[in-house]
């Protein structure tokens, strides 16, 4: 009844293979099992999709790179910052050691040494606290003589302002200590004298060899110019030295102010400098002294009696010795 054709017995004859391939001829899939291996998909690169997942990628690194910077300045500034605040805590804790070891020091020179464990004074006087420290006998006889006492020989004047500059940098008693070598060697401060005998020559041959002065050569010739200078005001200008150092305060003593509480024994600390000092340095040095800055003529009035810094208690205070 069918006529089988050639064509159709090979389309229904089950083939061996799994892959399917189609017939040219009746267009049906067969299965055939593929033993070719797997090609590999070739990306094609002038595709828009390509290019837009290759920029995306590059703005991503770009932004990574960009945090990671951002996060590095971070971090070096946070260092920095951390760095900073080390430093500032050193140097505050280093200030408030000074300031710990500037009250302490303060304390113990404001302190009365009758306070101190084991301090027994050289009498039972009452002197400044300053010199009540020391039971050296020449430096308590020079307070309770000569510091504070109003001066007016102008000679006397012109040894105390030369022996106060011997002083800059130094403790007043290594002054004193020597001043009987300096008077002899600078003719007791007679400035005509020294003028004619005290040359450069004598200074860097005898005086810097003597071990009884303060061998600086600098303070050494200081003297010879201040005994010019002292000359010329008396025989050039007419100035007498004495009128003129007396002038500053209108030729009266005055009493020292403090820097801290009262004049008494206990916490009180005189000033180092004020505005007569200060006029009084500069009217000096244009008159061709040298070494007298305004912190050594500070000095300078308060042992001649311009300045009455005397504690109040003390027994050797102008004023208490009037009564």
């Amino acid at each position: 009844m069918f006529k089988y054709s050639t064509t159709i017995k090979y389309l229904f004859t089950i083939p061996t293979t799994n892959n399917y391939i189609m017939s040219s001829s009746a267009k049906i899939i067969t299965r055939q099992r593929s033993t070719s291996t797997p090609t590999t998909t070739t990306t094609i690169t002038n595709s828009p999709i390509v290019k837009k997942t290759k920029s995306t990628s590059t703005k991503t690194k770009t932004i990574k790179k960009n945090n990671k910077n951002k996060e590095n300045e971070e971090n070096e500034e946070n260092e920095e910052n951390e760095e900073s605040d080390n430093d500032k805590k050193l140097k505050n804790k280093d200030l408030k050691k000074k300031k710990k070891k500037d009250d302490k020091n303060n304390d113990l020179l404001l302190k009365a040494p009758v306070e101190k464990k084991g301090f027994k004074p050289l009498d039972d006087k009452k002197r400044c606290f300053w010199i009540s420290l020391t039971k050296d006998e020449e430096y308590i006889h020079y307070h309770d003589n000569e510091w504070g006492k109003e001066n007016r020989d102008s000679q006397r004047l012109f040894e105390k302002i030369c022996l106060e500059a011997q002083q800059a940098g130094l403790s007043w008693i290594t002054v004193l200590k020597k001043r009987q070598t300096y008077r002899n060697c600078f003719y007791n401060f007679d400035p005509k004298l020294i003028v004619d005998n005290i040359t450069p020559d004598v200074i860097d041959n005898q005086l810097m060899k003597n071990t009884g002065l303060i061998r600086n050569r600098l303070k050494l010739q200081a003297i010879v110019d201040n005994a010019k200078a002292y000359l010329k005001m008396r025989d050039q200008e007419g100035i007498e030295f004495s009128n003129f150092i007396w002038s500053f305060v209108n030729n009266k003593s005055s009493i020292g102010k403090r820097i801290t509480g009262d004049t008494s024994v206990q916490g009180s600390r005189p000033l180092t400098r004020n505005d007569v000092s200060d006029a009084m340095s500069a009217a000096l040095k244009k008159k061709g002294f040298k070494f007298i800055g305004t912190t050594t003529l500070y000095a300078f009035m308060q042992s001649v009696g311009i300045i009455n810094d005397h504690c109040k208690d003390c027994e050797f205070n102008p004023i208490n010795q009037k009564k």
